[in-house]
């Protein structure tokens, strides 16, 4: 199996090992953009998720990349106490789009994608009712009509296949996961 870049593991505070935690996976470029979401990462949530960032091989953006991916993070849900039907796919730009893509077509049960500034997402996996917090790109608002411009981004959130718009910051990403979970219990 190809090699992964460097993986920084981000435990919450207060971790307690007995506890299964939302996992948000976050795929990175390289080793300068893993470093600055070290630091986003806690304007999320500082206490409610594990998080994997991942400097993700450009090697792996082909056909068979699924396959790798998917058995790589296999083995970190069966390492790390993560709640199984709480994993999120995150990515920027393009990594954003391969997010949301491995979101519906891994065969685990991914909860969702957060893509950010990325030109699409997937079709599939949004027929499958899996959960988007999507940040479109300007090429993709400009293609959209969408208001206001990028310096101030949109927040698309696509649940059950319908399209929500909304302003964001950060910790919109934290809601956006609780809302799914608090919906799924009750």
């Amino acid at each position: 199996m190809e090699q992964l870049g460097e993986v920084s593991v981000i435990l919450p505070d207060g971790f307690e090992p007995s506890y299964r935690y939302p996992l948000i996976v976050w795929l990175c470029s390289d080793r300068r953009e893993r470093f600055e979401m070290l630091q986003r990462f806690p304007s999320i949530s500082d206490r409610n998720y594990i998080g994997l960032v991942i400097e993700y091989p450009d090697e792996w953006l082909i056909d068979r990349l699924d396959d790798h991916f998917q058995a790589w993070l296999k083995s970190q849900i069966d390492l790390l106490p993560v709640h199984r039907q709480r994993i999120y796919l995150a990515g920027t730009g393009f990594l954003g789009e391969i997010a949301s893509r491995m979101s519906g077509q891994l065969n685990l049960p991914i909860a969702g994608a957060i893509s950010l500034l990325s030109d699409t997402i997937n079709a599939a996996s949004i027929e499958q009712k899996k959960r988007h917090f999507w940040i479109p790109s300007t090429k993709a608002q400009e293609q959209a009509h969408a208001t206001p411009p990028v310096s101030s981004p949109l927040l698309w959130v696509i649940e059950n296949g319908d399209l929500n718009v909304q302003s964001t910051l950060w910790r919109d990403i934290d809601r956006f996961i609780m809302q799914g979970i608090y919906s799924a219990i009750g």
